[in-house]
């Protein structure tokens, strides 16, 4: 058996309080930091619900503009069936529109498909972190 000095083991327990006081504050750090990140998990998690409800409204406008389409196009034929000039003009007036519509809903798509591509480049990573995992912690 080794034989310590009053000293010795005195030294040794200061030191060991003042080790585990740093530990302490470590433990209180990493506490604060996963606060934070749950914090930010809560806004990530409120930004993908965000960004589903306007793909739902998406894909439902879409589904609007082809059914109002397909009306369209069956009142085109009829129309190209006994159309006089004044209604070949009125058709291309309705045309134009059409064609702005759909540059407008062009648009509107490839703003969602940046924020999709944003939105996901910037989850990858931190998903992958989860895939990490945490390692389990000895508590002696």
């Amino acid at each position: 058996m080794l034989a310590y000095t009053d000293h010795e083991l005195h030294e040794d327990h200061r030191l060991w309080t003042s080790e585990r006081a740093l530990w302490h504050d470590d433990v209180r750090i990493w506490q604060r930091e996963i606060d934070g990140l749950r914090a930010r998990l809560k806004q990530i998690d409120a930004a993908l619900e965000q960004q589903q409800r306007d793909l739902q409204v998406h894909a439902a406008a879409l589904t609007l503009y082809e059914q109002r389409d397909a009306r369209r196009e069956h009142s085109l034929v009829q129309y190209e069936q006994d159309c006089d000039d004044e209604r070949r003009m009125l058709l291309g007036r309705v045309h134009e529109a059409e064609v702005s519509q759909h540059g407008l809903q062009r648009a509107r798509h490839e703003d969602l498909k940046v924020s999709q591509r944003r939105l996901l480049a910037q989850l990858r990573s931190f998903a992958r972190l989860g895939e990490l995992g945490s390692r389990p912690v000895a508590t002696e």
